[in-house]
């Protein structure tokens, strides 16, 4: 790759960005990232059943304490529940409320399907060949920090 196309997909890098920025109008203190957490916390719930704040942690690829002040942000909003484990008091279990599902199913599961609709006419192999190529540049990225010199 050129120095040119490094341009071009740095450039919709951020043009990607700029698509968060047509989402609906989210309750008020709650952020694009908080929905994010959201779908993921779903997402673990249905793969292994209870849902631990390592998980969503591990899921983002973040530490323990990178999560915690938005997890305590979205309990703050009532769309959480944290429970301590009865065995192991350390482990921190999570669980979405009855306002949590409705953010969910309004922000996540709505939009998405309403935003299929939209973006029907993209080949699916299209969006997975764009998938997989901002994965492997953000994490070519992660394992190669450039350092540039002043």
């Amino acid at each position: 790759m050129n120095s040119e196309l490094t341009r071009e997909l740095l450039d919709s890098f951020y043009l990607a960005q700029q698509a968060f920025a047509t989402l609906p109008a989210l309750p008020q203190g709650m952020t694009s990232q908080y929905v994010h957490i959201l779908d993921a916390i779903t997402m673990i719930e249905n793969e292994r059943g209870a849902v631990r704040v390592s998980d969503v942690a591990d899921w983002f690829h973040v530490s323990i304490p990178g999560i915690t002040r938005s997890l305590r942000a979205l309990e703050n909003l009532g769309a959480i529940r944290k429970q301590r484990g009865l065995k192991d008091r350390r482990e921190v279990r999570i669980e979405l409320t009855d306002r949590g599902r409705l953010w969910y199913r309004i922000y996540v599961k709505q939009y998405h399907e309403k935003l299929a609709v939209i973006l029907h006419d993209i080949p699916d192999e299209d969006v997975q060949t764009t998938v997989h190529t901002i994965q492997s540049a953000v994490t070519l990225m992660h394992k190669h920090p450039i350092v540039l010199i002043s």
